[in-house]
């Protein structure tokens, strides 16, 4: 069962850490209070609880919040339960026993919002004990027909599972960058738009359209991240292309809401097997010429936890090393899902990847031959994890390649194929064959409830970001960024420089030469008028020698 709590005022009730080696916040008080004759001009007040718009407050709240939840008792049918911090997450508590550690439950933090896992029992006490520290809204419990709303996502009871879908957001998304209800598309992302370079179709960024094409990608983004991997190529796209290009970004977002508009209903379903962590990997080589791009998802019994979809930090030169790159990326991933499981006490969990290449597979068991000794290094820690028997590295038909739906553009017939992997659905809660569905295709998992709430916290506790390129212009400092040219833009800019420069410099040789004949001209006919002045008077001179004589 899930619960949901949201904290009241909650900045109001931090108290800010007063003596020495803290700081002290003054403020003026408000004009009004002031006319009333309740303050005095120039009067200041020191601050003794941290109030909304101080820089320090949420730091101050953090804090604050931790503290108590670390102090903080209840009793359920007679065993005292405490709260335990993640080590590997701080918004990520473990609920256990205090006489043994037994884990009986879970609780995710953000700010003030609290999403509570566990059973009936276990959530109304620990709702009550966190009532009894802070004034909150009721608890609000996940029900069939009332669901939760945690950080925009909608958490809903189905059957015995869960379902997870951000329609309220997506709509919300669509009027407020007027969608017109007609504009549906197929695909989010047309092959014609997509390349992670400048092309010279590509007009310069400017201030106005950076900030659009930002925008567009963090609400997409936010989509791709949670419920919506069927977008997460897309918002990686958009986030190499807002500062490069941001018109075709902008044409890319406008198409990808288009498709937001057809699949709003999309959500996540949780359905639970035995098939414990399993990664699948994948790599599209070299679209560009350039980089790679890596997909990969972990899921947990059956249900997707975590996923990425990214251009591969160095160029590969060959589809075998791509595709290692990506399955060593999933590995990692793997590994962490599993480490944030073992804080909750499931161990021994079986790892699987699934990887479509066949010499990606060899080269990681040890069997390549020597056009791969290359890659030896970079094999040798997923032959290791392979040969102690940590991670099952099998091949995956690409027609069962989850992680496809991450590496490139597809085609509609494919995304719908893919989305049926990862329990991407259509949801209508008010059609019930579909709850029937549900009701007749029940897990037969011994432990799914808890499988179910490991599923739904890791869920929400993962958020991975599409790598992009640095802001052109700086929201708050106003600094301006180099944008990225391309090779052939740079060329043809230094070509012109070196053309402006020479014509430059001719042009100041033959305005100093002029300048040089002129006075050389000047001073010519200078001398000779000198000379004819000098004669002159000599005439003269001896014209009055010869009158005296």
């Amino acid at each position: 069962m899930l619960g949901i709590l949201d904290v009241t005022s909650a900045f109001l009730l931090t108290p800010i850490p007063q003596g020495d080696g803290f700081p002290v916040f003054a403020l003026t008080p408000p004009r009004y209070l002031v006319r009333q004759g309740l303050a005095q001009e120039g009067e200041l007040w020191i601050l003794t609880h941290a109030v909304y718009g101080l820089r320090e407050s949420p730091k101050l709240w953090s804090d604050f919040r931790d503290s108590q939840l670390l102090n903080l008792r209840c009793v359920v049918n007679g065993v005292e339960l405490q709260l335990l911090k993640g080590k590997l997450d701080t918004n990520w508590w473990r609920v256990v026993q205090t006489s043994d550690g037994q884990v009986v439950g879970g609780l995710i933090t953000y700010v003030d919002d609290f999403l509570l896992a566990g059973c009936a029992e276990v959530i109304e006490a620990l709702a009550k004990a966190i009532q009894s520290i802070w004034k909150t809204t009721p608890l609000t419990l996940a029900t069939p027909h009332q669901p939760l709303r945690f950080l925009g996502v909608e958490i809903l009871v189905q059957g015995l599972g869960f379902v997870l879908s951000q329609q309220a957001y997506a709509e919300e998304l669509l009027r407020l960058n007027n969608v017109k209800p007609t504009a549906l598309g197929k695909i989010p992302c047309p092959r014609d738009l997509v390349s992670f370079d400048t092309l010279l179709t590509d007009e310069a960024p400017a201030e106005e359209s950076v900030r659009t094409a930002q925008r567009l990608t963090g609400e997409i983004l936010w989509l791709s991240q949670r419920t919506r991997p069927d977008l997460a190529f897309t918002a990686c796209v958009l986030a190499t292309l807002s500062t490069k290009a941001p018109d075709r970004a902008a044409r890319i977002a406008e198409r990808a809401l288009a498709y937001v508009q057809q699949t709003k209903a999309f959500a996540l379903t949780a359905d639970a097997d035995d098939t414990g962590l399993v990664a699948y990997s994948d790599a599209s080589f070299a679209p560009d010429g350039n980089r790679s791009h890596t997909g990969w998802v972990v899921f947990l019994y059956g249900s997707p936890v975590c996923w990425r979809s990214a251009r591969q930090a160095f160029v590969t030169l060959s589809t075998a090393e791509s595709e290692l790159v990506a399955g060593l990326d999933a590995v990692v991933a793997l590994q962490s899902a599993e480490a944030m499981l073992g804080e909750f006490g499931v161990f021994n969990l079986g790892k699987t990847l699934k990887v479509d290449s066949q010499s990606a597979l060899a080269i990681a068991i040890g069997q390549g031959s020597w056009r791969t000794r290359h890659l030896k290094v970079r094999a040798n820690y997923l032959r290791e994890q392979y040969e102690a028997g940590e991670i099952i590295p099998v091949y995956c038909p690409g027609v069962e390649q989850a992680a496809d739906l991450l590496t490139k553009a597809l085609p509609a017939a494919r995304i719908l194929e893919l989305a049926a992997i990862w329990g991407l659905f259509e949801h209508c809660p008010e059609d019930p064959r579909q709850a029937e569905a549900v009701a007749v295709d029940l897990p037969t998992h011994p432990q799914y409830p808890q499988i179910k709430l490991l599923f739904l916290l890791l869920a929400m506790t993962q958020i991975q970001s599409a790598k992009c390129q640095p802001e052109l212009f700086d929201e708050f400092e106003g600094d301006v960024h180099q944008v990225e040219l391309s090779t052939d833009l740079m060329f043809m800019l230094l070509v012109g420089f070196v053309g402006i420069g020479f014509i430059a410099v001719w042009e100041l040789a033959k305005w100093c030469l002029r300048r040089h004949s002129l006075c050389r001209i000047h001073s010519t006919a200078k001398q000779r008028k000198l000379q004819r002045l000098r004669d002159r008077t000599a005439q003269a001179i001896e014209v009055i020698q010869s009158l005296h004589i």
